[in-house]
This record gives C-alpha cells, sequence and structure tokens, in this order.
C-alpha cells in the first residue's frame, strides 16, 4: 500500500509511461509532464493532477480508447487524477499549421517551460512560429466562456451543493491559469499561484483588494478547512468576489494592456 504522496504520483507515472511505451511505442514521438507536480517540490493532496502531453506522429482510431482506460484505472488505484491532453505532430505541421495553433498551455510545454520530459525529444527549430500572443487571447476567451457557463450551471444552481470542494478546486485553477497565462503578454513566464501573484504585485496593475482575495484563494488552496469552515453566505461573497474579478481583469488583459515582446523569458 502507498502511503507517501509523493511515491504514490511517481509510481502511478512510471506505470503510466511504461504501459503507454508498451502500447504506442512505434506511433509515439513523447510524452511531456508538465503543471504541478514538475512544479511543486511535492504534489498537494487534493490540488495536484498528473498533466501530461501525449505527441503522437499520426492520428489512429486505436489511440484513444485504451488511453482513456488506463488513466481510468491508475485514477482509481492510485486515487488520483490524470489530465492528459492529446495531440498529433500534424497539428503544427509547417510554418501556417504553427501559426493558427492556439493551445496555450501546449505551446508553453513545447518550449519547454517547467516541464520534464519523460520520453522522447523535441527539437527547437521554429517553435518561434507559434503565435503566442494570439493563443493568450484565444484562452482567456476560451476560459472566460466555460466560467460563465460553470457558474450558472453549477455555482449557484444549487445552493446545498455551493459546498462541493470540486468546484472551488476548479475555479481556483481557472482564476490563476487566466492570470499565468495573461502575463505571457507582458513578456513574463511564472509559475500560478504565489509566483503569479508576485508578478502582479510588481506590476501594479491590480488593486490591494484583488490581490486580498488572491491571497484567500492560496489559503484555501494550502489549507481546505478555511473553505470546509465556510458558511453559504460566507461561499456565495467568496464565488461573487471572484466572478467580479475575472470579468474585470479579463477586460483590462484585452482592452487596456500593452503587448510587449513575448520572446522574453524563454
Amino acid at each position: 500500500m502507498v502511503t507517501d504522496i509523493k511515491t504514490k504520483y511517481e509510481n502511478c507515472i512510471e506505470e503510466f509511461v511504461s504501459k503507454i511505451l508498451s502500447a504506442f511505442d512505434d506511433n509515439l514521438q513523447g510524452i511531456i509532464l508538465h503543471g504541478g507536480i514538475v512544479r511543486d517540490s511535492t504534489p498537494i493532496d487534493r490540488w495536484s493532477d498528473i498533466d501530461l502531453i501525449l505527441v503522437f506522429k499520426h492520428y489512429s482510431f486505436g489511440i484513444t480508447p485504451p488511453i482513456s482506460e488506463l488513466s481510468e484505472y491508475l485514477d482509481t488505484k492510485y486515487d488520483l487524477r490524470m489530465d492528459i491532453n492529446l495531440i498529433y505532430e500534424s497539428d503544427f505541421e509547417g510554418d501556417y499549421m504553427k501559426a493558427k495553433f492556439y493551445n496555450s498551455e501546449i505551446i508553453n510545454a513545447l518550449n519547454k517551460r517547467g516541464t520534464k520530459i519523460l520520453y522522447g525529444s523535441f527539437s527547437d527549430e521554429n517553435l518561434a512560429l507559434f503565435n503566442e500572443r494570439e493563443a493568450v487571447y484565444v484562452y482567456l476567451n476560451t476560459v472566460q466562456n466555460l466560467f460563465r457557463r460553470y457558474y450558472i450551471e453549477n455555482i449557484f444552481r444549487d445552493k446545498k451543493r455551493i459546498k462541493n470542494s470540486a468546484y472551488i478546486q476548479r475555479i481556483i485553477r481557472w482564476v490563476f491559469s487566466i492570470i499565468r497565462s495573461s502575463l505571457r503578454l507582458k513578456g513574463i513566464y511564472a509559475n500560478p499561484y504565489q509566483e503569479s501573484i508576485n508578478e502582479l504585485k510588481h506590476l501594479s496593475i491590480v488593486s490591494s483588494e484583488d490581490i486580498n482575495l488572491l491571497m484567500r484563494l492560496m489559503e484555501i488552496r494550502n489549507n481546505f478547512s478555511s473553505f470546509d469552515n465556510m458558511s453559504e453566505d460566507g461561499l456565495i461573497e467568496l464565488y461573487s468576489s471572484i466572478e467580479s474579478f475575472i470579468e474585470k481583469y479579463i477586460y483590462e488583459v484585452i482592452q487596456k494592456w500593452q503587448i510587449v515582446d513575448t520572446t522574453h523569458g524563454k
């Protein structure tokens, strides 16, 4: 029985890679680990997903079913969650396709920012052809739309479920993912959470009230009992404050931020 959380994550990743290589060695180009598992010295229980990008040489119908089955099996076996992105080399084949490839998260990983290559190798050639600025805008608009729908369909739909921990976990991840992505428009490649807050402070682009809200979210992330002990009215106030912040923040980013050379920090 695995009791150490770091060992649990390491064993899960090792088993996943081994079985993926056995199943797809001929077609598999690479496996990239990214996110908090790479960034944090120790995974944070209830928060740390295993974020993986699988790069295949070409599409095949037989790829997704066994990956889905394997990830479900490992999720259950190790009591954690695997978050898998699947891409094919044809997705960004040639200069034109690179310029129209708008997955900001994957572009960041291919540029080897806060990642670990578990299998394969990736050339740095022509990575500059990815249009990261446009990818950021696409990402912000996409997440903002998901955010709004999530509030309608989940957060305020059933007040009895407002204390659902999965809700606040998703919202906090989105908030800091939005901030991290937006900072790339300033030429800053920061990790989410505390490092991103520090960058916002340094840039003086949000209010002290906004910083206090973000610190509250950090407190919940670091100590979940602070969320569990909140009243229903307190939760409504928190979610309303987050909603207000995101709407204001994304508007400021898209409408008012001066765009700078984003090659800084590569």
